[in-house]
């Protein structure tokens, strides 16, 4: 189809990137946007359909906590790639919510709120990610990593155009990182990724990084910001 022109006729190209983890749907979205650029396509990726089940060998032990940091990782990936348009599967479980047998049953646990209407952790990241994300920019260039760090952590910035700036870390393994923002900014909080509590942030406190995300948000108000990050026993 390609290779015949179909794509000089489409504005979108649409597909469902599911894996394992959230690495390898990065992946997935990369190899299609290679296959697409390398016929030529300008148009949008859309995500139609992707998700993660809350209960299973999927989720192993940690059940609704991977869930939901997988969908932020999933996010927070697809948008660094410009992807705009996501459809996750799904909003509520179906039920039943006994552990019954069968290929089939899993489907019962992709919903981001179960059968009762109750939120599960993956409702409050995602909303998160709604809020901070949508109609800001991924601005890279703030950040200064100690070296030591590179490839150990990853520091995602968002930037609104009125200043309000979201950072979203998590750590490959436990790291123990100091954080401090260089430039006049204001309303500095930490939130809670799976609850959505906050708590005002203190610069140079230690921050415990582990696979779980933590965000931290200020406002940029005059001049440049840099946002420094080093390891936990340093300055």
């Amino acid at each position: 189809m390609f290779e015949s022109g179909a794509l000089d006729q489409v504005d979108v190209v649409s597909f469902h990137p599911y894996a394992l983890h959230p690495d390898g749907v990065m992946r997935r979205i990369d190899a299609v946007r290679s296959i697409t650029s390398e016929y030529g396509f300008a148009g949008e990726l859309w995500i139609t359909e992707i998700g993660f089940p809350s209960w299973d060998w999927y989720s192993g032990s940690r059940g609704e906590i991977r869930q939901a940091e997988y969908a932020v990782k999933i996010l927070l990936g697809a948008a660094i790639r410009s992807i705009r348009t996501i459809f996750w599967y799904e909003l509520l479980d179906p039920g039943p919510t006994e552990r019954t047998s069968g290929v089939w049953w899993i489907e019962n646990h992709f919903g981001i709120a179960r059968s009762d209407h109750t939120t599960k952790p993956a409702a409050h990241a995602c909303s998160l990610v709604g809020r901070f994300v949508p109609g800001s920019r991924y601005s890279p260039d703030c950040l200064s990593i100690e070296a030591f760090l590179v490839g150990k952590i990853e520091v995602l910035p968002f930037v609104k155009p009125d200043g309000t700036t979201a950072l979203f870390l998590w750590a490959k393994r436990r790291e123990t990182i100091r954080l401090w923002i260089e430039g006049e900014v204001a309303d500095l909080l930490e939130y809670q990724m799976y609850t959505g509590e906050t708590r005002p942030f203190v610069q140079h406190d230690r921050l415990e990084l582990s696979r779980d995300p933590r965000l931290v948000t200020f406002v940029a108000q005059e001049g440049p910001v840099t946002v420094r990050v080093s390891r936990g026993g340093s300055r």
